[in-house]
């Protein structure tokens, strides 16, 4: 991977408040993420999607002045809430090639800049949606597998200080 996501510098913080969202909110993963997985998995990478990801209902947002979610992929969680790559360390297993909502974002960044973050890659989502393209496609699958997490909503309401970044 690298040190820019998208036209934004990956972040690195480990802290407590950071850890907090691995243990109980999955960061979004974006389109990019897929191209940048397929490419390390190769022929492996349906079955590689269906073993560590899973379909949230997605972000709430303002379309057309109409509330509506854009339905987004999301590391697979484990029982407890807590992101299958977080290992018993608390650390993330993948780290270097974690998904945008994990890569792009941290405690110490202002809400607005966090929000301008979002909105870049939920368009692209609802770009690919509109389409039908290989994120919706993927979505749908494990949507119908039954490979599905609660809404990012829910899960901030798990969240120590009440908070999260994505």
């Amino acid at each position: 991977m690298t040190d820019r996501y998208y036209d934004y510098t990956r972040t690195s913080c480990t802290c407590v408040e950071c850890r907090n969202n691995c243990k109980h909110l999955s960061g979004m993963v974006s389109p990019l993420d897929l191209l940048h997985w397929q490419e390390e998995q190769g022929e492996d990478f349906a079955a590689w999607c269906l073993t560590h990801l899973a379909a949230s209902p997605g972000a709430l947002v303002l379309l057309r002045g109409q509330v509506t979610r854009i339905p987004t992929l999301v590391p697979r969680r484990l029982w407890q809430g807590k992101c299958h790559w977080l290992t018993p360390q608390q650390r993330c297993a993948i780290h270097a090639a974690a998904p945008f909502g994990c890569a792009a974002f941290d405690c110490t960044m202002p809400k607005a800049e966090a929000d301008r973050r979002s909105q870049h890659v939920l368009f692209e989502i609802y770009a690919d949606r509109l389409t039908g393209g290989p994120y919706s496609r993927l979505w749908d699958r494990l949507h119908a597998r039954g490979q599905v997490v609660r809404g990012p909503e829910e899960a901030r309401r798990d969240l120590p200080r009440g908070g999260g970044t994505v």
